[in-house]
């Protein structure tokens, strides 16, 4: 599928491009040491080689997926304006989530890839 840049560059409506790429942006700013690629299939923010986040466009709606089928869930009573799964935050590109609240969805990404492979690590060290 392609790099991130690539994917949004394919996107033909402006506005739908642009809330994407805003949503990439804040990515970008959040973890600067975030690389692009491909998970399940989208491209991808890759962060310690896991599945950051991916924001992609539908015919519907745009959406934004943190690999994670916990984080979500926990910001609930900041969700109610959108629909959402447990691992999908949907949105029309007139209406994003706050520059805040995706920040919070990739701050707490970052830190479940953290301290899951740090755990590794530290497993792998006591052997």
């Amino acid at each position: 599928m392609g790099t991130v840049a690539e994917y949004h560059a394919g996107i033909e409506d402006t506005t739908r491009r642009v809330a994407l790429q805003r949503v990439a942006d804040l990515v970008r700013e959040t973890v600067p040491d975030v690389v692009e690629g491909t998970s399940y299939a989208m491209p991808a923010f890759l962060y310690r080689g896991q599945g950051l986040l991916a924001a992609m466009a539908t015919t519907e709606h745009l959406a934004i997926y943190p690999y994670s089928g916990s984080i979500l869930p926990a910001l609930a009573e900041r969700l109610g304006a959108f629909s959402c799964t447990t691992g999908t935050l949907r949105f029309q590109p007139e209406a994003p989530p706050s520059d805040e609240l995706i920040v919070d969805i990739v701050l707490r990404r970052r830190a479940q890839i953290d301290e899951r492979l740090d755990a590794r690590s530290e497993r792998s060290r006591r052997r």
